[in-house]
């Protein structure tokens, strides 16, 4: 499958999503996935991936801080103060997930 078929499975099947991604990871193709899943709608899903690939391969550190920012920018967006909520309530998880594993986001911030 191509990059632009990535968010498809991430949201329907994200841990084929996780298996896929650590196993291309060493491979030069595997920035335009990394890519396709920073750019993509931040989700329960797509963080359940990120999260789960941080404790599996070491990732870009670009790739985390696109998918960090973008994942901030998703929860100001959001106009739907129900779904804000849950928005940042995943977020700050996520965060939370990060630093309770000693991923290095420091410099990114």
């Amino acid at each position: 499958f191509t990059p632009s078929n990535l968010p498809n499975i991430v949201e329907n099947n994200p841990l084929i999503a996780v298996t896929f991604l650590v196993k291309i990871s060493s491979l030069p193709s595997s920035k335009g996935y990394f890519s396709s899943l920073a750019s993509m709608s931040t989700t329960q899903h797509s963080m359940e991936v990120v999260n789960k690939l941080t404790t599996s391969i070491d990732l870009p550190n670009d790739f985390l801080h696109t998918y960090i920012s973008n994942s901030i920018t998703a929860c100001q967006n959001c106009k739907d103060k129900a779904q804000q909520n849950r928005m940042i309530r995943f977020v700050c998880v996520f965060l939370q997930n990060l630093l309770k594993n000693k991923i290095n986001i420091k410099p990114l911030y």
